[in-house]
Order: structure tokens, then C-alpha cells, then sequence
């Protein structure tokens, strides 16, 4: 009996939490926001943007087929990553509006611009983001907080967006921001990190010095392996004298630099100073030639070291790297060499 009547008490309790669960829940639709749900740029066509601004200022815009970076000299943009940025926008739909006053004043105090417009000028969208919500830390220093596509202002009401394209993640709040995220790889020297077949990849580096010019080759062949890729590596040298021997380890260290090198700023090479270049700490040149069996590439290459900075000058642009980068390219022919002081 009293079983029996503990499990009466138990059903009942059963009932009244799941009545409770379904008023809540009926009770959050009927105070959900009209806008949650809707699509922020339901109409863009992305096929009609040619130009994007951010802040007022040009940022990229598409020439004959390619978008280019206006903030940063026209620069060949990655087109994949412009791609993948409009079609975020199209994308972004309301998930929340925000009600607290105070979250609305303080991510909206400064919004960001980012207008898009088609090539007679005519404005496609124009979007005004907001700051990021929270604190964060990193050892000692506080982030500062910038644009990230979550917060932004529609129809008069701050909203959320569940889609974050993040399209400052990294790099800031600036108009180069933005740009830097799009910026193509230099393409003839990282052609090795794009590997996608068992191509073999030929890399030809002629290296200057006193004596007459070494011509180093680095043949990088795939093979398939699981999910990834293993690459063998194999060297000729030519130039050398019968008395000389190289430096193997100075070698793959100058080959595998000139690999990976990546830059954090480019220019017109019209830009850069003849006074930066007779001034330079230490500067090297060489001719690079890459190959897949498809596309050869042939170009004169120059590494400078100006003291506060270390630049590379390729094929009519300037690119600042890291100086940590370009110690390895610093060399000379004797400097691949075996000797005493070496």
C-alpha cells in the first residue's frame, strides 16, 4: 500500500515539472524577439560586389577577374578568403537581440563600417559592427577588444549573430587588419607548401660570392601516405671546385628558410628607398627557379637587413619579414662552405 502510493506521488511530481518545462518554454517564444531568426542580408548577391570599404577607405576591389588589396598597394588578394568572407555575410542571421542597455551603449560606442558596393559605386550593404563582449588576459596585458562580426547594429536594435566570420581574428580592428587576413602567399616560394599530387617540386637557387656562382637544387618528392603526405628530399650542387665541400647542414637550413619565409607586410617596391637599399646592414641576392613539371617560375630575389627591419624585394613588391626568418638567407657562396670558422 504504501508503495503504491509512493508511486502516485512520484508520477504526480512527474507531471507537474514537465507542465512547468512547457509553460517556460511557451512563455520564451512569446517573449522572443520578431527579429531573432531573420536573415541580415537576405538580398546581396555577392556575385555584384566589386568593391568592399571599411571605415571609408577602400579596402580590396576586383579588376579584371582577381580582387586586389587597396590597402596594401593592390596586393593580389587570396580569392578563396575573399570568397569565404561574403559568403559569411550572406549567412548571418539574428540568433539573439540584445536588451541590456549598458552591452548595447558600450560594443556600439565605436562601431566599424564595412560597406560593399558594385562596380557603378551603387551600396549593396552597409553593416556597422560592434565590439566583442567580455575581458580577457593574456600573461600581464589586457586584450583590446575589436570587431569580430558578433555584435552589430539592424533595424535599430543591437543584435547578435550566431555566425562569427571573425574576420579580424589575429590582426585588429585597423583597415589592415582585414587585408592582411586576404594577402596571397608570396606564390613561387611557398609552391611547396600548396602540394596537392605526387608531383615532384624542383627548387634552383643560385647563390653569389666571390668566386663563381653556385647553383643549388632541392627536389622535393610526395608520396601519399594515409591521410597526408611524405616528402623525400634530395640535393645537387653545381659550381663547386674539385677543393671545396659543402656545408650540408647550412645547405638544407638556407633551402628549408627560403621555403617557409612568410611576411607580415608588402608594398610597391617603387615604395622602398634607393636610400634603403644602399644603406642596408647586409643584403643578399639570388635567382630562384621553381618548378612543378607545369609552371616554371624564374625570379631574382633580394634579401636586405636595414637595421629595424628586414625586407625582401620580388617581382616589383617589397614584403617585410621577421629578421629571425631571414638570418639563414643572409649568406654569401663561401658561407655554404666547409672551413674553420664555419
Amino acid at each position: 500500500m504504501k508503495y503504491e502510493i509512493h508511486k502516485a506521488f512520484v508520477g504526480v511530481g512527474a507531471a507537474v515539472i514537465a507542465i512547468s518545462l512547457i509553460v517556460l518554454v511557451v512563455r520564451m517564444n512569446l517573449h522572443e524577439h520578431p527579429l531573432v531568426g531573420t536573415r541580415i542580408l537576405p538580398a546581396l548577391n555577392v556575385h555584384e560586389v566589386a568593391n568592399i570599404e571599411c571605415d571609408g577607405q577602400k579596402l580590396a576591389s576586383h579588376h579584371d577577374g582577381n580582387w586586389v588589396i587597396d590597402a596594401y598597394d593592390g596586393y593580389p588578394a587570396d580569392p578563396t578568403k575573399v570568397d569565404s568572407f561574403l559568403c559569411a555575410l550572406t549567412n548571418l542571421t539574428v540568433w539573439k537581440v540584445e536588451e541590456d542597455t549598458n552591452i548595447c551603449r558600450r560594443v556600439m560606442y565605436n562601431p566599424l563600417s564595412i560597406v560593399l558596393k558594385d562596380v557603378d559605386g551603387n551600396v549593396l550593404a552597409d553593416l556597422e559592427l560592434g565590439e566583442k563582449h567580455g575581458v580577457g588576459h593574456s600573461g600581464f596585458v589586457e586584450s583590446v577588444f575589436v570587431p569580430d562580426g558578433r555584435y552589430m547594429s539592424f533595424m535599430g536594435e543591437t543584435v547578435v549573430v550566431r555566425e562569427q566570420f571573425r574576420m579580424f581574428w589575429g590582426h585588429g580592428a585597423e583597415i589592415g587588419g582585414l587585408g592582411r587576413n586576404w594577402i596571397d602567399p608570396i606564390p613561387s616560394w611557398r609552391m611547396s607548401h600548396l602540394q596537392t599530387n605526387a608531383t615532384p617540386i624542383v627548387i634552383s637557387v643560385t647563390v653569389t660570392g666571390n668566386e663563381k656562382p653556385m647553383k643549388i637544387t632541392e627536389r622535393l618528392s610526395y608520396e601519399k601516405k594515409g591521410n597526408g603526405w611524405s616528402v623525400r628530399r634530395s640535393f645537387e650542387i653545381e659550381g663547386m671546385r674539385q677543393d671545396e665541400t659543402v656545408n650540408i647542414d647550412r645547405v638544407k637550413s638556407f633551402m628549408a628558410s627560403l621555403r617557409s619565409i612568410g611576411f607580415y607586410d608588402v608594398k610597391r617596391a617603387a615604395r622602398f628607398s634607393d636610400a634603403n637599399r644602399n644603406n642596408a646592414k647586409a643584403q643578399r641576392s639570388f635567382m630562384v627557379e621553381v618548378s612543378d613539371g607545369k609552371n616554371p617560375r624564374r625570379q631574382k630575389s633580394t634579401v636586405y637587413d636595414c637595421g629595424d627591419a628586414c625586407y625582401v624585394e620580388m617581382q616589383g613588391w617589397i614584403y617585410t619579414v621577421h629578421r629571425f626568418e631571414v638570418q639563414d638567407l643572409l649568406i654569401s657562396r663561401e658561407d655554404l662552405l666547409k672551413g674553420d670558422n664555419r
